[in-house]
C-alpha cells in the first residue's frame, strides 16, 4: 500500500517511460458517433500539457486515470463468480428454480508503473442466494477525491427481489473514505425540498409516507460545458407504490443541486487547459479532472 510519508512519485507516460512534466488528466466519454447514445461511448482519459493554456493533448489511454500523491492512479475492476443455489421448495423456496450465474464486481485503483494499490471496493462473497448481482461505477472525480455507485441484487428464492444501493467517496491523496454526506449544507432545507417534490407525485397518497421527509444516500459532481463544477445530492424514501429503480428497491428518490462543500470549493473552476480542451472537443463530457 501506499506510504503517506514518502515523497511524490513521477508518472509514466503511455508508454511507461518516466514523465515527471507537469499534466492534468481528466476522463470523460468522447462525443458519441452518429445513430449511438453517449452512455454506450467508453470512457478515455486525456493527458494535457499544464505549462500551457491551450489544451494540448499529450495523449490518451482507455479508461479512468486519476493523478494523487505526484502519481498517476489507473481504475481496475475485476469481476468474480459468486455461489448460487437452485431454488427448491423443500429448502423452503416458494418454487423450484436452477441456480443463475452470478458475479461481484471488485474495483480498485492501481498504481501505475508499480504494483501499489488502493482498494475503494472489495466485495465479500455473498452467502449462497439463487441470483447474486454486485457492482460499482464511478460516477465522477474532484480532483484525488473520487465518487462510487454501489449496488448489490439478490434473489433468496422467495416473493422479493432485492437490490440495494450504496454510495461512497474515496480521497487517493490520504487513501482513506471521507464522509462528504456530512460535508453537505444546509441538509434540512435540501431535505424538505426533495419532501415537497416527492409529494407531488400523486402515487405516494399514504399520509405516512408522505409526511416524511428523505434521507440524503449519495451526492455527484457534474461539469458544465466550460468545465465548471456542480453538485447534485440524491435523497430518497420509501415510496407508497414501490420504488423508481434509482436507489434500493422500493424507494423513491429525487436529484437536487446542492451548493459545493469546503473541501470541493477550490476546484470548482476548471484550469484554462480544461476549458481550451472542452471548446475544442465538443460533446465530451467531463467526469473528472485532476494535475499532477
Amino acid at each position: 500500500m501506499l506510504d503517506p510519508h514518502a515523497g511524490p512519485r513521477a508518472g509514466v507516460t503511455a508508454e511507461g517511460k518516466p514523465d515527471s512534466r507537469p499534466v492534468i488528466l481528466l476522463w470523460g466519454k468522447p462525443a458519441a458517433k452518429t445513430g449511438a447514445e453517449v452512455g454506450g461511448q467508453p470512457v478515455v482519459t486525456y493527458r494535457l500539457d499544464a505549462s500551457n493554456d491551450r489544451g494540448t493533448v499529450l495523449g490518451t489511454e482507455p479508461g479512468i486515470v486519476v493523478a494523487a500523491h505526484g502519481s498517476e492512479w489507473a481504475w481496475t475492476t475485476t469481476t468474480v463468480k459468486a455461489p448460487a443455489i437452485p431454488c427448491e421448495k423443500r429448502t423452503g423456496g416458494d418454487h423450484e428454480a436452477p441456480a443463475v450465474e452470478s458475479t461481484v464486481t471488485r474495483g480498485k485503483f492501481m498504481l501505475k508503473g508499480g504494483s501499489e494499490h488502493q482498494m475503494v471496493v472489495e466485495a465479500e462473497l455473498p452467502a449462497a442466494a439463487n441470483e447474486v448481482r454486485e457492482d460499482v461505477t464511478l460516477t465522477g472525480s474532484v480532483g484525488p477525491y473520487v465518487f462510487a455507485h454501489l449496488t448489490s441484487y439478490r434473489y433468496s428464492c422467495g416473493p422479493l427481489r432485492i437490490t440495494v444501493a450504496g454510495f461512497l467517496a474515496w480521497d487517493l491523496e490520504h487513501e482513506e473514505a471521507i464522509e462528504v454526506l456530512d460535508e453537505v449544507t444546509k441538509t434540512e432545507a435540501l431535505r424538505a425540498q426533495g419532501q415537497r417534490q416527492l409529494n407531488e407525485d400523486e402515487r405516494d397518497d399514504d399520509p405516512e409516507v408522505r409526511s416524511d421527509s428523505p434521507d440524503l444516500v449519495e451526492v455527484r459532481p457534474g461539469f458544465d460545458a466550460n468545465g465548471k463544477l456542480g453538485l447534485t445530492a440524491l435523497l430518497a424514501r420509501v415510496g407508497t407504490s414501490g420504488g423508481d429503480g434509482t436507489w434500493s428497491t422500493g424507494m423513491r428518490s429525487v436529484q437536487l443541486s446542492t451548493p459545493l462543500s469546503a473541501r470541493l470549493t477550490p476546484y470548482a473552476e476548471a484550469p484554462r487547459a480544461v476549458r481550451a480542451f472542452l471548446r475544442t472537443h465538443p460533446g465530451f463530457t467531463l467526469q473528472g479532472w485532476s494535475r499532477r
